[in-house]
């Protein structure tokens, strides 16, 4: 009985697993195609323009020492974990100010 009830969680854990697996592939295919089809749609200089930010982005982040990094690193995940402990109203409010900020410039 033991057997049996430890091979069904082991299996139902496999199938959520793998259905979970399958879902984030899924939205990253979705987010792929996306991208794809945007650059798909733009115009040669707009291509040579994007095309030349990512190597200039390419070049700062090659530059970069590893403890930079990794600083970089750990400082994303401060402002992730900041944004995420934000209640509904203040991320909304803060998206606002941004594109206030943004509309300024």
């Amino acid at each position: 009985m033991k057997k049996f009830l430890f091979l069904s969680v082991s299996l139902l854990v496999g199938v959520f697993s793998a259905t979970a697996q399958t879902s984030q592939e899924a939205t990253k295919e979705r987010k792929r195609g996306r991208v794809e089809a945007r650059l798909a749609n733009l115009t040669p200089e707009q291509k040579a323009k994007l095309e030349e930010k990512a190597a200039a982005h390419k070049a700062r982040v090659d530059s970069l020492s590893p403890e930079e990094k990794a600083a970089l690193k750990g400082k994303r995940k401060e402002l992730l974990e900041k944004w995420r402990s934000l209640s509904p109203e203040e991320r909304k409010a803060l998206k606002e100010e941004w594109k206030a900020k943004k509309a300024g410039n």
